[in-house]
């Protein structure tokens, strides 16, 4: 995807996958906010993030390579080998409240202001 505000969005995941479980997996993504946003997820509907490549639009101030928010119960969230560059921030997590694990880890962060931000501040617009 190429110069998208919201490469990949989702919301409001709340029951078990039966089956093999969720992923997003070998994405490009050029965005000017974030590349990820991946939002409002409780009960045990876990995920897998890898593998995906991020990039900032040029004079994009505030993108986010991917932002984790309101994640909570037990939920689970794997995020493993993406790549992000030029974010404001490569990993946004923000309530992330879960009694399960966020993990992180593998890829590369190149000039990004913050590596990993984690915050439960209320004032985002």
């Amino acid at each position: 995807m190429t110069r998208v505000r919201i490469g990949i969005q989702t919301g409001n995941f709340y029951s078990p996958d039966l089956g093999s479980g969720h992923s997003i997996t070998n994405n490009t993504i050029e965005s000017f906010r974030l590349g990820i946003f991946h939002n409002l997820l409780y009960t045990n509907a876990t995920f897998i993030i890898s593998n995906n490549v991020f990039t900032t639009v040029t004079g994009a101030p505030n993108n986010n390579g991917i932002e984790l928010s309101s994640i909570g119960s037990a939920v689970g969230v794997t995020v493993t080998d993406n790549n992000v560059t030029g974010a404001r921030n490569g990993y946004n997590l923000w309530n992330c409240t879960s009694t399960n694990t966020v993990t992180i880890s593998g890829g590369v962060l190149t000039n990004c202001n913050t590596g990993v931000f984690a915050n439960n501040y209320d004032g985002y617009t």
